[in-house]
């Protein structure tokens, strides 16, 4: 956390010229606590995994996730929706 923090403050000027900084400051922050790595749900992509992470596990409202990782709100929502079966859900239950 304190890599992550150490990296936003020495590029702070490029990063708030950034389109979404939030955005740039989430990249930063899952790279330096390798979060990806040891993920704690299964989900298709990083997109999908960032989003059902914030919206699932941290209960962030969705027009918030938008925000804070530069998506659009419709995407969000459909990151949400096909990201939320764990492995042993199967779209060929009864």
């Amino acid at each position: 956390m304190r890599e992550a923090f150490g990296v936003l403050a020495v590029h702070w000027p490029y990063i708030v010229s950034r389109f979404s900084p939030a955005a740039y400051a989430w990249d930063q922050l899952t790279a330096c606590t390798h979060s990806r790595t040891r993920p704690l749900v299964t989900t298709r992509s990083p997109a999908q995994y960032d989003v059902v992470v914030l919206g699932r596990i941290l209960a962030y409202p969705e027009e918030t996730i938008a925000a804070v990782l530069g998506y659009e709100l419709g995407t969000v929502r459909y990151l949400l929706q096909t990201g939320t079966r764990t492995p042993r859900q199967s779209t060929n239950t009864p």
